[in-house]
């Protein structure tokens, strides 16, 4: 893989990271011949509330999910997570100075009862680039690709709630949000927490969290 390509996971309204990897100029190739691999964010953001960081999850149908290609992978729609969700981001975000701008924008992709994850995420992805107006390419994996040694364009699994990634080109730029009077400043959370706080300078965020740009 070419040093202007990034592979990297499916990801469920993925973080500031993630866009510091798009911003960068390189192609993103989403990772299509996987697994899906649970307790990540292939299923899950993070955003913040009135009561600090907040987790949401799309449910999953029930089975052996961690032996499932990615692409196969279903949503569960025995609870209405959709509206759930919907509501968490209405009352963590109603009062930032621009999700009203925005709001139109992401409450369809709640609408669409996606069958597979994978189709969903790759939906949010194309909104949110249209939102940051991102100009260069995504695209999906052909293949699975393997590789005995590990290479800067490889960036599956290492963005990841559960630990964090060493990443030297990535150094998170403070901006305001909505609750950060009581918790203070809540770094890498979902895009959607920067773009709500901060409108078109959303970009501008991204791009000085790239160290070195």
């Amino acid at each position: 893989m070419s040093a202007d390509r990034i592979l990297i996971e499916t990801q469920y309204f993925p973080s500031v990271q993630f866009f510091t990897k798009w911003m960068s100029g390189a192609e993103i190739v989403i990772e299509a011949h996987e697994n899906y691999q649970k307790r990540s964010y292939r299923n899950r953001c993070h955003i913040m509330g009135p009561y600090g960081l907040y987790p949401l999850s799309v449910p999953l149908k029930k089975g052996k999910n961690e032996q499932q290609k990615i692409t196969d992978t279903v949503i569960s729609y025995a609870e209405n997570w959709e509206l759930k969700h919907w509501r968490a981001f209405q009352n963590c975000y109603r009062k930032s100075p621009y999700f009203e701008h925005y709001e139109h924008l992401i409450e369809p992709l709640f609408y669409k009862n996606h069958r597979y994850l994978f189709d969903l995420n790759m939906d949010v992805l194309e909104q949110l680039k249209t939102i940051l107006d991102l100009d260069n390419k995504i695209s999906t994996s052909d293949t699975y690709f393997k590789s005995e040694e590990p290479i800067s364009s490889d960036f599956r699994n290492k963005i990841h709630p559960r630990s964090k990634f060493e990443d030297d080109a990535f150094l998170p730029k403070h901006y305001p949000q909505v609750f950060e009077y009581k918790y203070g400043f809540l770094e890498n959370l979902s895009v959607l927490d920067l773009i709500f706080n901060c409108g078109p300078e959303a970009r501008l965020v991204i791009r000085d969290s790239i160290r070195n740009m």
